[in-house]
C-alpha cells in the first residue's frame, strides 16, 4: 500500500512547490487528504508507480496552484474529476490511466497546454467519453490525437475551441458507431464532410466554425434518417457550397435545431421535408445565396421559436405563416 508516512514527513514543508515521486514503487489509492497540506504545491508528479483506485475525489481539485501534474503510467481507473478545469494555473497535465473511461477537461483558456501526442502508442483503455474543450492541444502539431484509431466505444465527444487542423476525421464517425454526441466546432478541420451509414444513435452534430468546404455528400438525404435521434445538425460558418439535397431533412423527425448559416449554398431550398420537421425549435439559414420566394403556407411549423433567413437572395412576399 501507499507509505503515507513519506508525504506525512514533509507536512511542515508548508511552502513546498515541488514534489517528484516518480519511478517507485508507491501502492495504494491517490493521496488527497496527505497532499492537501501542501497549499503552494505547483508541480506534482506521481507518474511511474503503481497507484490505483479512482481519481475522482475533489481532494485531486484542492491544488490550487498547480501549474503541472503527472499521474501517469498508474493503474488509475474511471473518470477524472471534472473540477479539474477549475484549476486556472494548471498548465499541463498528464494521465494515461488502463482502465480510463472518461476523460473531460474544459479550459477557461487557451493557456492549457495538453500534449497526447505519440504515434507509437496505442492505449490500453476503451474511452466512452473524451471531452477536451478551448485548450492548446496538441501545441506543436495541431493534429487530432492519433491514439483515437484506437478508439471504437466512444459514445461523447467534444475536441471544441482547439485549433486543430488537417482533414475532416469522417473515420471518427466509422469507427464509434454507438457516438451519441460529436462537438468538434472552432476548429481548422478542411475538406468535405462526410457521415457515416452506420450511426443510428447520434443526436447532436456540431461541425461548426470550421473550413470545411464543397458541397453535401449525395447520399446524406439516406444518412440523416437512419440517424434517427438526431436532435441537433450546425455546421454553419463553413465553405459549403451549391444546393443543400432536396431529400436532406426526410425522416429526421427528432431534428430541432438547424443551423446552416453563413456558407455559399445556393439556389432552391426545398420547405416541403423542413416543414415535416414538426419539432423544429431553430432554424437558421442566413448569410448563404439561396433564391426563389419563399412558401405562403408551412402548417408544421408549430414549435419554431427562431427563425432567420437573413442575408439570402430571396424574393417575393413575406409568407402568411410568419
Amino acid at each position: 500500500m501507499f507509505n503515507r508516512s513519506i508525504i506525512q514527513s514533509l507536512r511542515l514543508l508548508k511552502s513546498l512547490k515541488t514534489l517528484s515521486l516518480h519511478y517507485n514503487s508507491l501502492e495504494g489509492s491517490f493521496p488527497a487528504k496527505e497532499l492537501s497540506v501542501f497549499e503552494d504545491l505547483e508541480m506534482l508528479d506521481l507518474s511511474k508507480n503503481e497507484l490505483n483506485g479512482s481519481l475522482t475525489v475533489q481532494g485531486l481539485c484542492g491544488l490550487k496552484k498547480h501549474e503541472e501534474l503527472d499521474l501517469s503510467w498508474n493503474s488509475f481507473e474511471g473518470s477524472l474529476p471534472s473540477c479539474l478545469y477549475n484549476l486556472t494555473s494548471l498548465r499541463r497535465l498528464f494521465a494515461n490511466p488502463s482502465k480510463l473511461e472518461s476523460f473531460q477537461f474544459r479550459c477557461d483558456n487557451e493557456k492549457v497546454e495538453i500534449e497526447i501526442e505519440n504515434s507509437n502508442w496505442v492505449p490500453l483503455f476503451k474511452l466512452e467519453s473524451l471531452v477536451i474543450s478551448n485548450c492548446s492541444l496538441n501545441k506543436l502539431s495541431h493534429q487530432l490525437p492519433t491514439f483515437l484509431f484506437h478508439q471504437h466505444s466512444l459514445r461523447k465527444l467534444d475536441l471544441s475551441h482547439n485549433g486543430l487542423k488537417g482533414p475532416f476525421p469522417d473515420w471518427l464517425f466509422r469507427n464509434n458507431t454507438r457516438l451519441k454526441s460529436a462537438i468538434l466546432n472552432h476548429n481548422s478541420f478542411t475538406g468535405h464532410f462526410h457521415l457515416s451509414l452506420c450511426l443510428n444513435s447520434t443526436s447532436v452534430i456540431d461541425v461548426s466554425n470550421n473550413q470545411l468546404n464543397g458541397k453535401l455528400q449525395q447520399n446524406i438525404g439516406e444518412i440523416l434518417p437512419n440517424i434517427r435521434l438526431l436532435d441537433t445538425l450546425d455546421v454553419s460558418l463553413n465553405n459549403f457550397s451549391r444546393e443543400v439535397p432536396k431529400d436532406l431533412f426526410v425522416g429526421c423527425s427528432e431534428l430541432s435545431i438547424l443551423v446552416l448559416s453563413n456558407n455559399y449554398f445556393d439556389g432552391h431550398l426545398d420547405w416541403v421535408p423542413l416543414s415535416n420537421l414538426t419539432r423544429l425549435f431553430i432554424l437558421k439559414i442566413n448569410h448563404n445565396q439561396f433564391s426563389e420566394a419563399m412558401p405562403n403556407e408551412l402548417p408544421n411549423f408549430m414549435d419554431l421559436d427562431l427563425l432567420d433567413v437573413s442575408n439570402n437572395k430571396m424574393s417575393g412576399r413575406i409568407p402568411t405563416w410568419i
